[in-house]
């Protein structure tokens, strides 16, 4: 739904790699191939709900409880109101906090940037 630009998770966790006894430590529950946490935030006004699927790849809802829907004007870029820009700082906030403690940086291999950096012909 969201493929056209960088999401806010995947722009938060770019140049991270999960580390997975981190996230059962954290909190996360393990669901099939995948580590998922609920968590209220926004004085328990929302509900984010983050997924990370064995190939580490991270996706993120968040929802307003007072309707029980998605909160979709996180994802509108230029919605600049106070109160969506509370929310989306409330829940980058949130992502940073999972990512200092349950990611660690990648590291790029001189054989993956040789690798990256061919030509096809």
């Amino acid at each position: 739904m969201y493929n056209n630009f960088m999401t806010i998770e995947k722009n938060i966790f770019k140049r991270y790699v999960p580390d997975f006894k981190k996230l059962k430590d954290y909190g996360f529950k393990k669901v099939n191939n995948s580590f998922m946490l609920e968590t209220l935030f926004k004085d328990n006004l929302f509900k984010a709900v983050i997924s990370i699927n064995s190939d580490g790849n991270i996706s993120g809802i968040v929802y307003d409880l007072e309707n029980n829907d998605e909160f979709l004007p996180l994802r509108v870029e230029n919605n600049q109101g106070k109160f969506v820009g509370e929310v989306r700082a409330e829940y980058e906030n949130l992502l940073e906090n999972i990512r200092d403690n349950c990611f660690s940086k990648k590291i790029l291999h001189i054989s993956s940037i040789k690798q990256n950096n061919k030509f096809d012909y």
